[in-house]
């Protein structure tokens, strides 16, 4: 099984990902010179080999696929800097600014290492989720044998026989589950793609604002605009996120309730019924209500430990659960960070507008690193209170920064 997963997720070959063209690219060949006549007669020497640089003769036989992205949205990065380009004037020098290889070529690193980072999020995230809920299956079908239902089924043998397999199996797969999301580095492997997609988009940011001033434009005109872009596409765009990540993970923590009240009414039940029964053993008359309700559950103590047993699963859910997508954390952090932009907002940004109309590129410069600074706090402290790699595990062990 390991030589399999080494198989899955060992690295491809680089000139796998790259067609003809950029494999000529990337060793600066140029491809279009090669579709020349003059060109075809001097890429081989006397003896018919190849030249050094060319791309390895499958790179020309085999098609190399396109990589799959996902459809554009309305709420990308990318999207919101459409937005606001929209907004300006068509000769307005931040369109050509923006529209420069250079930046154009950061921003879309910065939506690779995006995708990236999202793919390596779901993936451990579902993964996570099934392999946390077989774990609680298999604790409820033990459960059942528990509880004092065996008449009820049909064939009793059968049906107790049949829970053994199925318990077994889920226990299986999510042991498969998690040694495959150990084995692959599953929540490394998100940590250090977020971190990277985090790290480009600052860089690309960082790139427009420090971008040097074309020749003949108007300093102050292209400060002023560079300033709004970051503002609306970054700033404004990542407090939105935060108010949006708030309401977002809080109703995710709320809607753990539903698993705590199934606990609740379960130990709740366990305990009604260890009164009623221990009441009736010291010979205390019961009302008839009461003591209807005690007739129902013969076996009071098989009762008590399968009920029971169905509490502290739901229990143990809840707790992995809410560890593994960390919605009260997650909420917390993201309205601390919100409320540190909007206090930035607050008391520098008619500054940072005022220095810019003014060309006084050092003042706006340090309103955007003390802005940026802000995202990456938020971004490590997001990544040091890191899910654990074992989602049926609980939280993971505890660990000191070294300085």
């Amino acid at each position: 099984m390991q030589a399999i997963a080494d198989a899955l997720f060992a690295p491809l070959p680089l000139e796998r990902y790259l067609s003809p063209s950029q494999w000529d690219e990337l060793r600066g060949i140029d491809w279009r010179a090669k579709e020349r006549p003059d060109h075809a007669a001097s890429s081989s020497d006397s003896t018919g080999t190849a030249p050094e640089n060319s791309p390895p003769p499958f790179a020309h036989i085999l098609p190399t696929p396109r990589r799959k992205r996902p459809r554009p949205s309305a709420y990308s990065q990318r999207a919101a800097i459409e937005q606001h380009l929209a907004k300006v004037e068509r000769d307005a020098p931040i369109r050509s600014l923006v529209m420069t290889p250079a930046l154009e070529t950061r921003l879309q690193l910065y939506e690779d290492a995006n995708v990236d980072a999202m793919r390596a999020q779901n993936r451990y995230k579902r993964w996570g989720w099934l392999a946390l809920a077989l774990m609680t299956l298999a604790t409820l079908l033990a459960a059942t044998t528990l509880l004092p239902v065996r008449n009820l089924y049909p064939d009793p043998a059968l049906a107790e026989r049949a829970i053994s397999v199925l318990q077994s199996a889920a226990n299986g797969i999510a042991l498969v589950v998690v040694w495959m999301l150990n084995r692959t580095g599953a929540i490394r492997c998100w940590m250090t793609a977020r971190a990277e997609a985090e790290r480009l988009r600052g860089d690309y940011f960082l790139a427009l604002m420090q971008a040097p001033v074309p020749e003949g434009a108007d300093p102050a005109q292209l400060w002023t605009e560079k300033l709004a872009l970051f503002d609306a596409a970054h700033v404004d765009y990542q407090r939105s996120y935060f108010r949006s990540a708030v309401k977002r993970h809080g109703k995710g923590a709320a809607g753990l309730s539903g698993p705590r009240r199934i606990a609740l009414l379960a130990m709740l039940g366990a305990m009604s019924i260890g009164i009623l029964s221990g009441l009736a053993l010291l010979g205390v008359k019961l009302p008839d209500v009461l003591a209807w309700v005690l007739s129902v559950f013969k076996e009071p103590v098989r009762w008590q430990l399968g009920l029971n047993t169905i509490a502290s699963s739901f229990l143990a859910y809840a707790s992995a659960r809410a560890t593994v997508t960390q919605d009260e954390r997650n909420a917390a952090l993201f309205r601390l960070s919100g409320e540190k932009l909007d206090a930035l907002v607050g008391a520098r940004g008619e500054k940072a507008n005022a220095a810019a109309k003014t060309a006084e590129g050092g003042a706006v410069l340090a309103y955007v690193r003390d802005a940026q600074a802000i995202l990456d706090a938020d971004h490590q402290a997001w990544q040091l209170a890191r899910p654990p790699a074992d989602p049926t595990a609980g939280p993971p062990p505890s660990f000191s920064v070294k300085h």
